[in-house]
């Protein structure tokens, strides 16, 4: 399943602040991603971000972007 989304660019937008303003990625109180457009991230089911295409640690969604930065989500199934 791929789904592409526009988010518009704005001053101090994060990577994680980009992501849920998909409305698709649910956080929990932590700021954690534990869904993906409605599937409960754990047990077989985990996720990769990438900004501009590079994986990234989930400990770096507060890093800003810039404008024409590309934030993808890649849902893994084991």
């Amino acid at each position: 399943m791929t789904t592409g989304y526009t988010v518009p660019y704005r001053p101090g937008l994060t990577v994680g602040g980009a992501l849920a303003s998909t409305g698709v990625i649910g956080s929990g109180p932590a700021g954690q991603i534990v869904t993906i457009s409605g599937i409960p991230i754990g047990g077989n089911i985990s996720y990769q971000v990438r900004l501009n295409g590079r994986p990234i640690p989930v400990a770096l969604l507060g890093t800003p972007i810039q404008a024409g930065d590309t934030v993808t989500v890649d849902l893994i199934v084991v």
